[in-house]
């Protein structure tokens, strides 16, 4: 198998004056055809300006200037836009830092041009709920699964949010994870923003103690059976599974898959093909170029080696990729200055 790229073209130009920095994209197809990107934007990761910003291609073919849709002065983080026939929902947080975080909701009926007034996705447990970062999927039962995580100062831990009332209410499903003392940095290959101003956290002494799994990626295979991929700080992507839709998941357990404690997402075509797109870096906080896509026929088991999609220096990273029925989108962060949006095909 080998991956064909169709298209390849930023949303806005990367000398853009909207914001500094962007990050953290994820992809719908509105009702009226449009194409809808959602991420967080401002000075920088943590700052009181982060807000959420929309992205629209009109029609698929043309991407007009962005839309500040979400924001009251304190930092918003991790958009994660989900389509439920023509109510469009957009699932985020709020909150100075990642360990305070709290999940919020709202949705448009007009393709995202207007956004009602949020809500609190889960009003007894705001703090640790609802997807982070990759994209709800459907259970074969009907339910929707929202792949979640937590951090604190010393742990990364995932879950698996069911709702089977269209978001209304919530049952937490935990991903279990044997924790160590902490996952050390590789001064030698480190990601520069670590290094830099982009992290919302740059004290490397509190960041190399952080230990764990987070933003689980999900597929499902046959029957009852979900799987679940997931960044990690060791090095490697982590894997889970779960035979009852999504309601228990195994221990999480290390993939032979590199991963350099960065976003990573996974979508399937219509004959069941998992695509995965990553970093194929193998280093805790490593660099984060190039961005990769990877092929696997026998449900994730084993991947081709992995494609490179861009190969550009500096930051290409927090992929989003979405399978219409043969046909894969993908969008990824470019230098926190634009996102690249990608249109490929498999062949064979």
């Amino acid at each position: 198998m080998k991956v064909r790229i169709l298209k390849k073209e930023l949303v806005m130009p990367l000398n853009q004056n909207y914001f500094r920095a962007c990050h953290c994209s994820t992809f719908i197809i509105a009702p009226n055809g449009d194409y809808l990107v959602t991420y967080f934007a401002g000075e920088r990761e943590g700052t009181p300006d982060n807000a959420i910003w929309l992205s629209r291609c009109v029609g698929g073919k043309e991407w007009v200037p962005p839309v500040k849709i979400l924001h009251d002065g304190t930092p918003h983080w991790n958009p994660v836009i989900f389509r439920s026939e023509n109510r469009i929902i957009l699932f985020y947080k709020l909150g100075p830092t990642v360990h305070e975080w709290i999940s919020y909701c709202s949705y448009s009926d007009d393709n995202g041009y207007s956004w009602a007034p949020r809500q609190l996705l889960c009003p007894n447990d705001p703090l640790s709920r609802g997807p982070t970062r990759n994209k709800v999927i459907i259970a074969a039962d009907g339910g929707w699964l929202a792949p979640g995580s937590v951090e604190n100062e010393r742990h990364f831990d995932a879950f698996i949010d069911k709702s089977f009332d269209e978001g209304k209410t919530w049952v937490k499903c935990p991903i279990d994870i044997a924790h160590n003392d902490g996952s050390r940095i590789s001064r030698t290959h480190v990601w520069e923003g670590l290094l830099g101003n982009e992290l919302w956290e740059n004290n490397l002494q509190k960041v190399e103690k952080w230990d764990g799994i987070i933003q689980p990626t999900l597929w499902r295979s046959e029957g009852s059976n979900v799987h679940a991929f997931m960044r990690s700080t060791r090095g490697h992507i982590y894997r889970s599974d779960s035979t009852d839709n999504g309601y228990t998941w195994c221990q999480a357990y290390e993939t032979y898959l590199p991963n350099n404690n960065a976003g990573i997402d996974i979508a399937q075509i219509g004959d069941g093909t998992l695509a995965l797109v990553h970093n194929p870096i193998p280093w805790n906080w490593g660099k984060r170029t190039p961005i990769s896509i990877a092929l696997s026929s026998d449900n994730g088991e084993t991947f081709t080696e992995p494609f490179p999609l861009e190969t550009l220096d500096g930051e290409l990273s927090y992929p989003s990729i979405n399978a219409d029925e043969d046909l894969l989108r993908i969008t990824f962060t470019v230098r926190r200055q634009s996102f690249m949006y990608c249109e490929c095909v498999i062949e064979k």
